[in-house]
């Protein structure tokens, strides 16, 4: 019912007027309406309730549900992406360079080093030259004694080929060998860049480890065999 303001009222049923013609409809008290409201809305507002009540109960669970699954989703994608750049890793993608030897005039063989020999010149005989031996290939690092002296910072270094500690940026006494085992390309790279842009550079060739002649050699006559085939 629409009162003279042009609001919306509730006022008692026609049938309250049936015999009171004359009678204007008066509006509800307040506490008419209320007990209108709760008689007439109470069930509704309970089947709403449930209903909502399990939707969102429903919705509730979804959320879980979705929150796990993105959870399992972003620890497997992390686990993945690790297993990843780990294969990556141990995969080899990095070919380390050629080691190339030279044999001197005539192809008569360069001056081998034993890892006994090699350690006569460490600087304890100071008339012996340093010398230290990078992938194989041995520098003369006598003007750099100031870094490779008896008492300088890479004195460890000296009279031996301590490949992996180059590699590794170690001066540990586990790391003071040759053998790149298991190591990162990263790790292989760097040691190729200090070889050809410190040690090539800057110091003297004066030979090579045994184990490189001897590997370098054996390929050599596995190439020659294979193109007499």
């Amino acid at each position: 019912m629409i009162d003279d303001a042009g609001f919306f009222c509730l006022s008692r049923p026609f049938s309250d007027h049936r015999n009171q013609p004359d009678r204007k409809l008066t509006p509800l008290t307040s506490n008419e309406i209320s007990y209108w409201m709760n008689s007439n809305f109470q069930p509704i507002k309970g089947l709403v309730a449930a209903i909502c009540g399990k939707h969102l109960s429903n919705m509730a669970d979804a959320g879980r549900m979705t929150t796990n699954v993105g959870l399992l989703f972003l620890v497997f994608s992390i686990l993945l992406s690790f297993g990843h750049s780990k294969k990556a890793s141990e995969s080899g993608a990095y070919k380390q360079i050629k080691i190339e030897i030279d044999l001197g005039p005539d192809g008569a063989e360069a001056k081998r080093f034993t890892a006994a020999e090699l350690r006569g010149y460490d600087g304890r005989d100071s008339k012996k030259p340093l010398l230290m031996a990078v992938r194989g290939v041995v520098f003369d690092v006598s003007e750099g004694k100031d870094f490779y002296g008896p008492d300088a910072g890479y004195h460890a270094l000296v009279g031996r080929d301590a490949s992996r500690a180059i590699a590794l940026w170690s001066l540990e006494e586990k790391d003071m060998v040759h053998d790149l085992t298991g190591l990162s390309d990263d790790s292989l790279k760097g040691l190729d860049d200090v070889f050809l842009g410190t040690y090539k550079k800057k110091y003297p060739v004066v030979g090579y480890m045994d184990y490189l002649i001897d590997s370098y050699t054996e390929k050599t006559f596995e190439d020659r065999f294979k193109e007499d085939l």
